[in-house]
């Protein structure tokens, strides 16, 4: 998630938000993997339940529109097929755009796989 939470950072989670209401997209947050042990992630939102999203020379395409990521430092050159999030889930990648592809996870997430939202962070 770099360059808005760099390594090593203490981050602070609301675990009950999603209880209330549904995850939105610029929304970072830490979920789990289905693996056990559990594998811990932090990511931001860029597609919520039945969009979809695509990469083109570096841009997400949500719903054939750019997404407007201001976030986003490090542009990539990314070229990713269009994919519709599945129900009950939220697609998700890191800030971190300056990698490439293949070191990156790009990956919908299910819900219930959701620790909570980021709210801050030292």
């Amino acid at each position: 998630m770099e360059p808005t939470i760099e390594d090593e950072k203490i981050v602070f989670v609301n675990k009950i938000v999603y209880r209330f209401r549904k995850p939105k997209i610029g929304e970072i947050i830490v979920f789990r993997t289905t693996e056990n042990p559990p594998l811990y992630f932090l990511k931001r939102i860029v597609a919520t339940e039945g969009e979809t999203i695509e990469f083109k020379n570096g841009e997400i395409f949500l719903n054939g529109k750019i997404l407007e990521e201001p976030y986003v430092i490090y542009r990539s050159n990314w070229n990713i097929p269009a994919i519709k999030v599945k129900k009950d889930c939220v697609f998700v990648v890191g800030d971190n755009r300056g990698m490439s592809a293949s070191e990156h996870l790009f990956t919908q997430v299910a819900i219930k796989n959701i620790i909570g939202r980021v709210i801050g962070f030292r």
